[in-house]
C-alpha cells in the first residue's frame, strides 16, 4: 500500500467593501461554479469532524452553506485537475473574490483552509481536520469564533492520485 502524503494550506481575508467587490466579473466566475446541492457522504463526514473538533474546544458549529459549497467543490475539481494546492482560481483571482462571487456577503469574514491526500481518499475526513489543526494557519479557521457557516468540497482527480478537500468558511 502507498503510503498517504498530506499537504495543506490555508487563507484568511477581512471584509472587502461593497465598491470592490462590485467591480469583479461576478457573472463569470458564478457561471462556470457547480450547482447547489446537499453535502455528499464525504462532505458530510468533514463537516461532522470539523464540528466535533469547535465542539471538543468549547465553539459553536458550523452550518453546511450551500452559497459557498458552490465555490468550494469548483475549487476541489479545479485544484484535482491540476493535482496541486492554490488559493487562486481557475480565473487567477483569489479564494475571497470566488466566495463573494457565489453570493457570500461583501462585509462577513472569510477563510479557506485545502488539503491534499494521495489517492482516491474520500475517507479521510479526520485526517484531515487534524491535519489542519497541527498548522497554526489552518487551526486559527478551523477554531475562530468568528465563523459560523462552511462550505465543502471534496474531489478525486481523474487518475485517482489525489483528493483535494476545501472548506470555505464565513462569519
Amino acid at each position: 500500500m502507498k503510503p498517504t502524503t498530506v499537504r495543506c494550506r490555508t487563507s484568511r481575508r477581512t471584509p472587502l467593501r461593497p465598491a470592490v467587490v462590485a467591480g469583479l466579473a461576478a457573472g463569470a466566475l458564478l457561471a462556470a461554479l457547480p450547482a447547489l446541492g446537499a453535502p455528499s457522504p464525504t462532505e458530510q463526514q468533514l463537516l461532522g469532524a470539523i464540528n466535533k473538533t469547535r465542539m471538543q474546544h468549547g465553539l459553536r458549529t458550523v452550518r453546511f452553506s450551500d452559497m459557498l459549497s458552490v465555490a468550494s467543490r469548483a475549487q476541489s475539481t479545479y485544484l484535482a485537475s491540476r493535482g496541486t494546492l492554490d488559493h487562486q482560481g481557475e480565473d487567477g483571482q483569489p479564494f475571497f473574490v470566488r466566495l463573494r462571487a457565489a453570493g457570500f456577503p461583501a462585509t462577513r469574514p472569510l477563510g479557506e483552509t485545502l488539503g491534499l491526500v494521495t489517492g482516491c481518499s474520500t475517507d479521510r475526513a479526520g485526517l484531515i481536520v487534524r491535519l489542519w489543526l497541527a498548522s497554526p494557519g489552518h487551526r486559527a479557521i478551523l477554531l475562530s469564533p468568528r465563523y459560523r457557516v462552511v462550505g465543502l468540497g471534496v474531489s478525486a482527480d481523474a487518475s485517482c492520485s489525489s483528493t483535494i478537500y476545501t472548506a470555505d468558511f464565513g462569519g
